[in-house]
């Protein structure tokens, strides 16, 4: 795949390498762009597919404490925008359901890793009562070696008593802002429409102010961006308010594929966008938030194992080698969190399902066979089983997004470097 750089540096990515390289202007480039240019390539063969009989590497077990969330982010996959995803109820785990929790936590966890146990809803904090009663059991039955993380939104945590229990037990919380007050409180208000900014600053600042230390070693900061339009915005946001500006985001991420929405994104504004946010990061290297974002963005391009491919390759998605698991409220068990309620692998009951576990790895590995063998992107594709249900028109769709989000991560990741960028 040939692309070029803002600068009209030119290179080839060689998908039987993974190497990239700087060539001469080749002749269709027009006007200083490349037209895109993706090259015919022979069909790879592929690996045969296991039997699975185990999942050997799952360390992070992700329980849906409740169903129940006090806020309606327009954005949320339990929002009724997202097929075969439930939405909100008044639905939460049992205390009598912990010790089958975590019997199937000792069960199935990797023993030489690190435990991460993450309690997800729904907001988590609705039910105190819940998580400390959670929490006493994982001291007890696993008292060395389990990180305690909780996922919330921040609006039910009360600092004067809610702080010190979580320093006590070192639990990590991971916490949603989404920016400035206009951009987060667009998407993400309150049952009766208001928004949520205002409240979560202020339980963040005060945490810092109580508790620096605890603030800058287990809080978490997730940033959803929304449409991208809003980075330049967000990171303004950043590097001027005293609560954030000295911490990296844990994690920035888009919005989840909805197709029943069917966004159209035009490559060329998108490139727009990405090089005004490094025009500004040049002069605003301490810019926490830009430093995140490119780093995330560009990491499957500076982190990719170079190796050249094998006659044949490999057909599996992320089973059998995940390392999370999802528990969700009815007790049903999931790949991940990400995946759709109608896709479950078992329960905490029976354990795995191994049956339907090979049944739908198979699916999604003659899915990868018969549109990936001849694409330039295999070994950066991320076809997961999100996908498991769509139809072949969303699948197309799904691919073409994601061919356009590698060039584009090609692209940034090359003129970073030309830059100098990257620290």
């Amino acid at each position: 795949m040939i692309f070029n750089t803002r600068s009209g540096n030119f290179y080839r990515y060689d998908r039987y390498t993974h190497q990239i390289e700087p060539i001469a202007a080749p002749a269709i480039s027009k006007g200083g762009r490349v037209d895109v240019c993706e090259e015919k390539l022979q069909a790879l063969s592929f690996e045969p597919i296991p039997n699975i009989t185990t999942l050997p590497n799952i360390s992070t077990f992700i329980i849906e404490i409740t169903r129940q969330c006090n806020l309606r982010c327009s954005y949320c996959c339990y929002s009724g925008k997202y097929p075969r995803n439930r939405v909100h109820e008044n639905k939460s785990i049992s205390a009598t359901q912990f010790p089958l929790i975590f019997d199937f936590i000792e069960k199935h966890r990797v023993k030489d890793r690190q435990l991460t146990i993450s309690f997800y809803g729904g907001e988590p904090l609705l039910h105190k009562e819940l998580l400390y009663t959670a929490v006493e059991s994982i001291k007890e039955r696993f008292p060395s070696d389990a990180e305690i993380v909780i996922s919330t939104n921040l609006l039910n945590f009360d600092v004067h008593n809610d702080l010190d229990w979580c320093v006590k037990n070192n639990i990590t919380l991971n916490v949603s802002i989404d920016g400035p007050e206009d951009i987060h409180d667009k998407h993400r208000t309150n049952l009766n429409g208001k928004g949520s900014f205002q409240k979560v600053m202020y339980n963040l600042s005060s945490i810092k102010q109580k508790n620096d230390i605890y603030f800058s070693s287990n809080l978490n900061l997730l940033v959803t961006v929304s449409e991208l339009s809003c980075l330049l915005p967000i990171a303004r946001f950043w590097e001027s308010n005293e609560v954030v500006c000295t911490k990296e985001p844990f994690s920035i991420s888009g919005i989840s594929n909805n197709f029943e929405a069917n966004t159209q994104n035009n490559e060329d504004e998108l490139l727009n966008t990405l090089y005004e946010l490094m025009d500004y990061y040049e002069h605003h290297r301490h810019n926490l938030f830009i430093k995140s974002y490119l780093e995330i963005l560009t990491s499957p391009i500076i982190d990719r194992p170079i190796f050249d491919l094998e006659e044949s390759s490999s057909a599996l998605c992320c089973l059998p080698y995940n390392p999370r698991c999802f528990i969700d409220a009815t007790g049903q068990v999931g790949i991940c969190e990400k995946t759709c309620d109608e896709l479950r692998i078992g329960n905490l009951h029976n354990g795995f399902d191994f049956e339907k576990i090979n049944q739908v790895t198979v699916q999604m590995a003659e899915i990868k066979k018969t549109r990936c063998s001849t694409c330039w992107m295999q070994r950066f594709c991320q076809l997961c089983f999100t996908n498991y249900f769509l139809s072949d028109e969303e699948l197309l769709q799904d691919c073409e997004y994601q061919k356009m989000w590698t060039r584009i991560s090609l692209i940034i990741a090359c003129e970073m470097a030309e830059r100098n960028l990257y620290d």
